[in-house]
């Protein structure tokens, strides 16, 4: 039985790069393939560099395949390489597909991920979340295990990761529920002993 699967890939761009070619380039290349579903992108906002890319498969095997492909995986591959500074960052996690959809279009756009966490993270990740996204401005959120073991910045240590997909009406309304005395008295569900302190979050403007 098939189970979608959501691919977050980031892509290191360089300053001067034609990102819209590239993207265009990409999905060309993705439309063709058995189990592709959708693919949405944007800039991130506090890095103009930085490309997210958020793509749906109908199933995880999919993307093996496409990856394992000759021909198509190798166009894809070059049609990245000269608008890339560095190796892109991928992983997946497993979301209601039409969820995502829902989020990608809401005015603001949060991904966080979660680095090195214990294997009962998600309860009380899921608590804080649950917190966070009750203030004004929430417009709702998705969270998950993140399938395989990730690496921080490039690092050989991996481990187990997790992911949440944020909608706000604005970034003043999460900076405002982010700072309130109600989040930051419970932080302690998501970061610092026997949590993690390596968290990575930003907008992405989706296009």
């Amino acid at each position: 039985m098939s189970r979608p699967v959501t691919e977050v890939v980031t892509l290191p761009l360089h300053p001067e790069a034609n990102a819209e070619g590239a993207i265009r380039a990409l999905k060309a290349v993705l439309s063709k393939q058995d189990g592709f579903r959708s693919m949405k992108w944007g800039r991130w906002v506090q890095d103009k560099d930085k490309v997210q890319l958020i793509i749906s498969w109908d199933d995880l095997s999919y993307h093996k395949k496409f990856e394992q492909s000759d021909a198509d995986f190798a166009t894809y591959r070059a049609a990245l390489r000269p608008v890339l500074t560095g190796p892109p960052t991928m992983y997946h996690v497993y979301l209601d597909p039409a969820a995502v959809e829902r989020i990608l279009k809401t005015p603001v756009v949060e991904v966080a991920t979660f680095y090195s966490v214990p294997a009962d993270y998600s309860q009380e990740a899921g608590e804080f979340l649950d917190l966070l996204g009750s203030f004004k401005g929430g417009l709702g959120f998705l969270h998950a295990d993140i399938v395989e073991d990730i690496s921080m910045d490039g690092s050989n240590v991996k481990g187990r990761g997790y992911f949440a997909l944020l909608a706000w009406a604005s970034i003043a309304l999460h900076v405002e529920a982010k700072e309130s005395d109600a989040v930051q008295n419970n932080i302690h569900l998501i970061k610092g002993a026997r949590k993690t302190n390596d968290i990575e979050w930003h907008y992405v403007s989706i296009m």
